[in-house]
Order: structure tokens, then C-alpha cells, then sequence
């Protein structure tokens, strides 16, 4: 009797850990195949999220350089077919361009001959820099998603010295106006207004 019931508790004791043994196994394969298809879920959430993002940049990117190729475009026809400019037609066609984009928060026109304008007596004040040496038309989007809400920035002095004007006049070739020059993203920094940003830009000949 004592030997049954030892062989008893050794059985019943066997097919405990057994039953321990394939829980635990069951478990362990349970958990794999939910931890393997929730990976293959993340990493096909996170492909679509990141392709859907590259789309949106791409998108975000070819708008931007086509307004810049349509605004550098005109202005150059401009300059070809004229000796004078008015200022106001430029702002115009400025902000109207700019005023269209979807994603834009500033644009500007940096100018470093302004020979080229005419009825430069009443131009806006913001347009030139504090000590008179730079002529920029900075402008700011205060809506981008609507129309509207386009304000004009001072500009400073330092303002040549931003790293996509210094990119344009140190390596574009006279006469090319088909170029788009797009400097890194960095900080930027207009009116004292910090952020994240890229900048275009097309020389005017």
C-alpha cells in the first residue's frame, strides 16, 4: 500500500510538472507568435506611418520648390524686359505666390542690387536694414492652412549672412536659372521667431 501510494504520488507528482511543463510551453508559444505578430503589426504600422510621412514630405517639398521655380521665373522675365521695376508688382506677385502655399511660414527676396526698382523713395522701411546696407522683403504667414494673415518683417542686419545666401552666391553659376538650392535643416531664426526649418532658394540673374 505504501508503494502504490508512493508510486501513486510520483505519478500524480509527474503529471503535475508535466501539466506545469506544457502550460509553461504553451505559454512560451502563446507569447511568441503574439509577441512575433505584434512586432510584424508595429513593423507594419510604422512602414505605412513612415511612408505615409515620406509622401507628406515629398509633397510638402516638390510644393515649395515649384513656387520657387514659378516666382524666380517670373521675376528673371521681369528684370530680362525691363530697366525698372515697380516694387509694389513684386510684392504682389510675392505674396500672392507665397500666400498660395500649404506649408510656407516665411519667404523673403534679398536683393543686392536695387537699381533695378523704380520709386524706391516710398518704399516700405522694413525692406532696408537698420544701417541701410541690405534690401530684403521678408514676409511672414501668420495662417498658413487659409489665405491671409501676411505680415511683413524688418529686415536686420545681419540678414546677407544667412547660410542659403551665402550657398547661392558662393556656387551659382551665372546665367542658371533652373537650379533650386536647398540648404539643411536647422534652426532659423526671423523676427526672433526660432524653429525648425528648411530653406529654398533660386538666384535671379
Amino acid at each position: 500500500m505504501f508503494r502504490l501510494s508512493s508510486v501513486s504520488s510520483k505519478l500524480l507528482l509527474s503529471v503535475a510538472i508535466s501539466v506545469i511543463l506544457a502550460t509553461a510551453l504553451m505559454i512560451a508559444i502563446v507569447s511568441f507568435q503574439v509577441a512575433s505578430y505584434s512586432e510584424k503589426e508595429a513593423k507594419d504600422t510604422i512602414f505605412l506611418s513612415s511612408k505615409r510621412y515620406v509622401n507628406y514630405i515629398q509633397g510638402m517639398l516638390n510644393e515649395e520648390v515649384t513656387l520657387t521655380k514659378g516666382v524666380a521665373t517670373s521675376l528673371n522675365e521681369m528684370f530680362q524686359n525691363n530697366d525698372h521695376i515697380d516694387i509694389d508688382l513684386i510684392e504682389s506677385l510675392i505674396k500672392n505666390t507665397f500666400d498660395s502655399s500649404h506649408y510656407a511660414a516665411y519667404t523673403f527676396l534679398y536683393l543686392k542690387d536695387t537699381t533695378v526698382l523704380s520709386d524706391m523713395q516710398n518704399v516700405d522701411k522694413k525692406y532696408i536694414s537698420p544701417d541701410g546696407k541690405t534690401f530684403s522683403m521678408i514676409f511672414f504667414d501668420q495662417i498658413v492652412e487659409k489665405s491671409g494673415g501676411i505680415t511683413t518683417i524688418s529686415t536686420p542686419n545681419n540678414f546677407s549672412q544667412l547660410n542659403l545666401i551665402q550657398n547661392i552666391e558662393q556656387n551659382a553659376k551665372y546665367g542658371d536659372k533652373d537650379s533650386v538650392f536647398v540648404d539643411s535643416p536647422r534652426k532659423l531664426n526671423y523676427d526672433n521667431n526660432e524653429f525648425l526649418g528648411i530653406n529654398f532658394g533660386m538666384p535671379i540673374f
